[in-house]
């Protein structure tokens, strides 16, 4: 895409931001949905659906069209959620849905979560008010043995600054001491389906725009701008963010189980945690 294309494109998307009469603020931060069994001999689950939100915003995370759907053909309307308020410098809050599912039958599950709407203004997709929201968690139910998704114990409520290098790590553990591995993943609006035109947020165009040369755009200005997780321990770092604004990525947390009979890993579930970052402009914060 042209230069000029991609000034037009963020100029557009500014715009949009600010017409705050007409639509309601972003909300959303990061959703995962956590899976732990209650009784493995019924097949008895806790289902714990948590997300971060804009506290300032209008909208509240759940409604009449977002819904939580247990991978077994059964689903269930989330209703409106007010947040806990866990961070009122960033205006961060956190809201936990909890409920209590049973599975029929052993088997593999994905369990998921979707709204009817992403966050208006996300640099590295199109629409993205437009395009629906959605993410997954996976467990393994066998005989004599239930698998917990693995949990994400640091909640995504830092900020990023504009050529300034990012770091995030969610602080995953795996419930049943599987080994777990790392990896980042398009965000979705569906099961089948990524979201639209999707770029990592080191894409050359959010520092082209800005005029700052790529080969030039990491934090120490010596090479260009990285954007990649570490496999093993799941440390982000992006180095360094380029043009100020919302950025969608999704990370994918794995659960590895060693299988004795068959001398391999297996996968024994994972979650994902889809999350916005804000990159600011940090010289000019007060």
């Amino acid at each position: 895409m042209a230069k000029l294309e991609w000034r037009e494109k963020l100029i557009t998307v500014v715009c949009l931001m600010c017409l705050s009469h007409i639509s309601l603020a972003s909300h959303m931060i990061a959703v995962e949905i956590r899976a732990r069994p209650i009784d493995c001999s019924t097949r008895k689950y806790e289902i714990t659906l948590i997300g971060y939100v804009n506290t300032h915003s209008a909208a509240l995370f759940g409604g009449e069209l977002d819904s939580l759907s247990f991978g077994d053909g059964q689903s269930i309307r989330v209703s409106e959620q007010l947040p806990v308020v866990i961070d009122p410098v960033l205006n961060i809050g956190r809201v936990e849905y909890v409920i209590i599912h049973t599975y029929a039958t052993n088997g593999r599950y994905i369990l998921s979560y979707r709204e009817h709407a992403r966050n208006d203004g996300i640099l590295n997709m199109d629409n993205s008010a437009f395009t629906t929201f959605y993410t997954e968690s996976a467990i393994t139910i066998a005989e004599g043995n239930c698998d917990s998704s693995p949990f994400l114990t640091v909640p995504p409520i830092d900020r990023a600054c504009r050529g300034i290098a990012y770091y995030h790590n969610a602080g995953a553990i795996d419930p049943d001491d599987d080994s777990i591995s790392f990896s980042l993943v398009t965000p979705r609006s569906s099961r089948s389906a990524e979201v639209v035109n999707y770029s990592n947020p080191n894409d050359r165009n959010f520092y082209d725009v800005l005029g700052i040369g790529y080969n030039q755009g990491n934090e120490n200005k010596n090479g260009a701008p990285t954007f990649f997780i570490d496999p093993i321990d799941g440390t982000l770092s992006w180095d360094a963010p380029g043009v100020t604004g919302e950025y969608a990525l999704a990370i994918k947390i794995t659960g590895w189980r060693y299988n004795l009979k068959d001398s391999a890993w297996i996968e024994s579930g994972f979650c994902i945690r889809d999350m916005q970052v804000k990159v600011e402009d940090c010289n000019n914060q007060k």
